[in-house]
This record gives C-alpha cells, structure tokens and sequence, in this order.
C-alpha cells in the first residue's frame, strides 16, 4: 500500500509540473520572438555595433594585447618573461590557439559576427521602410567583413 501511494503522490506531483514547464520565458528576449519591427532591427545592428568595441576590462585588455603588444605600438611589461606569460607568447609570436588572449579576440569576433547574422537574416521580412532596411543590412554586412578583418 505504501507504494502504490508514493508513487501515485511522484505522478500526481509530476503532472502538477506540466503547467510550470509550458510557460513562456519573460526574462529575456528570444530570437523567435524579438525581430518583429522596426525598432527591433534597429536596436540588433546597435547590438552588433556594441559588440565591436569592448565592454568590460578584460575585452579591452584582450584587445590591448592581442593589437598592441603584437605590434611596436607597446612593450610588454612585468616582472619578467614568465609575468602574464601568454601575453609573453603574443609578443613573440608564438602564441597557440588556447591562448586566453588569442581565445578572447576570436570569441568577441564570432560574436560579432554571429549577431550580425542574426540581422541579416532576421530583418527582411519586417515590415518596415525600405530605405531603413538596405541601410541596417548594409551596416551588418559591413560589419561582418569589419569582424573578420579585425
């Protein structure tokens, strides 16, 4: 008897679930919800932009050293050779792909590029003026060669 209990409270509290597990998100926006209109497409190729430029010190530190240390533009500095060694590999050139640097810059870059995706295939079917349209199109497919190149 007790089994038949127990397991007629798991199945009770399981189906009590269902409702729970149906629900819509609201604390975020979904790319099957979100692309609708014309402030929607605009604010997407802001985002592309945003993630052009860094947003935080350890995106601007990547850029710092992956641009600048790479370059005659800035010397690494430190302690030594063995002080923030992977920054070390990129001022010699011979930093490896999991490098946290190297990783960072791709990471930030797929991003960008992903976004701008998200844009170039999202945006056409909005309705919306045509001009405005080309004009964020344009934008994310520059942006995606801006990424790449970068």
């Amino acid at each position: 008897m007790k089994y038949i209990s127990f397991l007629f409270i798991i199945t009770a509290t399981l189906s009590a679930c269902s409702k729970f597990l149906e629900e819509d998100p609201t604390a975020h926006l979904s790319t099957t919800t979100y692309y609708k209109t014309a402030a929607d497409a605009e604010a997407a190729i802001n985002a592309v932009y945003a993630a052009a430029r860094p947003q935080n010190f350890f995106a601007l530190e990547t850029r710092i050293a992956v641009g600048d240390i790479m370059s005659d533009d800035a010397e690494k500095g430190g302690g030594g050779a063995s002080d923030v060694a992977e920054m070390q590999q990129l001022k010699l050139f011979v930093a490896k792909p999991d490098n946290g640097y190297v990783e960072g810059a791709w990471q930030a870059n797929f991003h960008g590029i992903y976004l701008a995706n998200l844009v170039l295939d999202r945006v056409p079917p909005i309705a919306m003026n045509e001009t405005d349209k080309q004009k964020i199109l344009g934008q994310a497919r520059f942006s995606v060669l801006t990424f790449i190149c970068s």
